[in-house]
């Protein structure tokens, strides 16, 4: 990684200098507007992408439509994505290695995937971690158990 991210706040967004310094990922990717992506959560998602040692795919990134007008894609802090050739499970345990605050799994959608995003959290607030069952319906993933269920595994008592 070519950056020193205490330099930059939480709240700082990609530059065109900046995203020349972006590793594996340029400004034709699916980030909707790529310069409102936040500094913080591209060179994670780049990081990631070295510690994965396979391409990633963006779905989509910063966008005001299909999104909670509340939530981080508006905001340009959250990037929904899909490791190329790695099972969905080890691409998740990977980026719980990195300071994502929210981190979801999506089984179901067309080619399964994660939402990372970089949402500031409070300094006794732990990151939030979720899957997203076939039904829509969203689970938190607080211990083993609940990660073994959204791989369809039962439930260990």
């Amino acid at each position: 990684m070519n950056i020193h991210l205490p330099h930059y706040s939480t709240d700082a967004q990609m530059t065109p200098d900046l995203w020349q310094t972006v590793q594996y990922f340029n400004l034709d990717e699916n980030w909707g507007n790529p310069y409102k992506m936040n500094v913080h959560l591209i060179f994670y998602i780049d990081l990631l992408r070295k510690l994965c040692n396979t391409a990633i795919g963006v779905h989509n990134a910063h966008e005001t439509i299909g999104h909670s007008p509340t939530g981080q894609h508006p905001k340009g802090r959250a990037i929904d994505c899909y490791a190329r050739r790695m099972l969905l499970i080890d691409f998740f345990l990977m980026a719980m290695r990195l300071p994502f605050t929210g981190v979801g799994i999506y089984r179901w959608w067309t080619t399964e995937g994660l939402h990372l995003d970089r949402k500031p959290l409070l300094d006794d607030q732990p990151r939030r971690v979720w899957y997203r069952d076939q039904h829509g319906i969203y689970h938190n993933i607080i211990t083993y158990s609940d990660l073994m269920s959204c791989f369809g595994e039962k439930k260990v008592s």
